[in-house]
């Protein structure tokens, strides 16, 4: 009786930590096991931002707003920009069912951006080479309309990142 009670013992113990593998395994992946997205999370002051996100059209200055939300396909194409706050704050709502809707704009790519802010580039290879859709949104501190699409962005994180998709975040102070 001894013996069998030893090796029932052994069983559960081997069992648990079987179960507990293979729970953290799962909690590392996303939903229906694709791997989670990649989050960063990068602050810079106005004037820092400013030098770095010089992106202005021929013949104008660069023009910066905010917020500012961007998504760029798995290609690393820009398929949605915009900075009213209310309609990112829909467009991150509906994530990732809206994403059908949106079409490509080759004009701008991912790698720009990335390539532009320094947390970024850090983590240029994790971020374009997994061909993943990849979410920028840009927040300037004590900025009313900031905070609209903050709030969603808040609410929709997790989703985000579950259903594998990167969430790349600029917060510019007014420093």
């Amino acid at each position: 009786m001894g013996i069998n009670a030893g090796r029932a013992r052994w069983l559960g113990v081997v069992s648990l930590a079987v179960s507990i593998v293979f729970a953290s395994f799962s909690c590392s992946r996303g939903e229906k096991g694709v791997p989670k997205g990649i989050f960063i999370s990068t602050s810079l002051p106005l004037a820092s931002y400013v030098q770095v996100g010089s992106r202005g059209s021929p013949g104008k200055g660069p023009q910066f707003f905010f917020p500012q939300l961007e998504i760029y396909d798995e290609s690393g194409d820009l398929i949605y920009t915009s900075h009213e706050a209310v309609e990112n704050a829909r467009v991150l709502r509906d994530l990732p069912d809206g994403l059908r809707k949106l079409r490509p704009n080759p004009d701008s790519h991912l790698a720009e951006i990335v390539e532009a802010m320094p947390d970024f580039r850090a983590r240029k290879e994790d971020i374009l080479s997994q061909q993943k859709v990849s979410i920028v949104s840009i927040f300037l501190e004590d900025c009313h309309a900031c905070s609209i699409q903050e709030d969603a962005l808040g609410s929709a994180e997790h989703q985000i990142l579950d259903h594998g998709m990167n969430l790349l975040v600029v917060r510019v102070s007014r420093q």
